[in-house]
């Protein structure tokens, strides 16, 4: 198999960050807009308040809609690993500290993973 010159320069990566960050901003704004049309619902699962909801709903959406449009600059994928490292250990700490339900642990703990996972793919994909 022959490496094009944009494979052998880290082209290749780079044309995937823009995507990856399309397709996540496209999951924070649908995760922000979920959590503010359920917050009540939401909060009951987390053992948090309403309005800690939706915030972090609109927080979700303002992410999301800077994910999406200006996932072409550089500067947003290193902006949203430290976001994202931040939005697990967050959630990690929920899960351990309040009192959730057995959904909202799992949703917690889920949250948890997949944040890190993500901020570590966008800093693996940052560094080459």
């Amino acid at each position: 198999m022959q490496l094009t010159e944009a494979h052998a320069t880290g082209g290749a990566t780079q044309d995937r960050l823009p995507s990856l960050l399309g397709v996540l901003g496209i999951g924070d704004l649908a995760s922000g807009t979920f959590a503010l049309v359920d917050a009540a619902w939401l909060g009951r699962q987390l053992d948090l308040g309403t309005t800690a909801v939706r915030l972090i709903g609109a927080f979700l959406l303002v992410l999301g809609a800077e994910k999406v449009l200006l996932r072409e600059r550089r500067t947003i994928a290193r902006v949203s690993i430290v976001v994202e490292a931040l939005f697990g250990l967050a959630a990690l700490d929920v899960a351990l500290m309040a009192d959730p339900t057995t959904l909202g642990t799992a949703v917690l703990i889920g949250t948890a993973v997949a944040c890190e996972a993500v901020a570590l793919t966008l800093f693996a994909l940052t560094r080459r």
